[in-house]
């Protein structure tokens, strides 16, 4: 499955409910970019099998193809 279009799949309302919840400095210091993607786009922080499934796909569109 490809990855959701940025642009529409924001969920900003929520993401910034659980930036707040979090603390700032708290996921600065502590959560990844993987994580912080999920959380913009599903508006919440991701679990552990959510955050494996992430890296899988966005591993598999970071792949070049042997030609290049």
């Amino acid at each position: 499955a490809a990855l959701p279009a940025l642009v529409s799949a924001i969920k900003l309302p929520s993401a910034a409910a659980e930036i707040e919840c979090a603390g700032r400095g708290d996921l600065v210091e502590n959560v990844s970019f993987e994580e912080t993607a999920y959380l913009l786009w599903h508006g919440k922080l991701p679990n552990r099998t959510q955050l494996d499934e992430l890296r899988a796909a966005l591993g598999r569109e970071a792949a070049l193809a042997p030609e290049t």
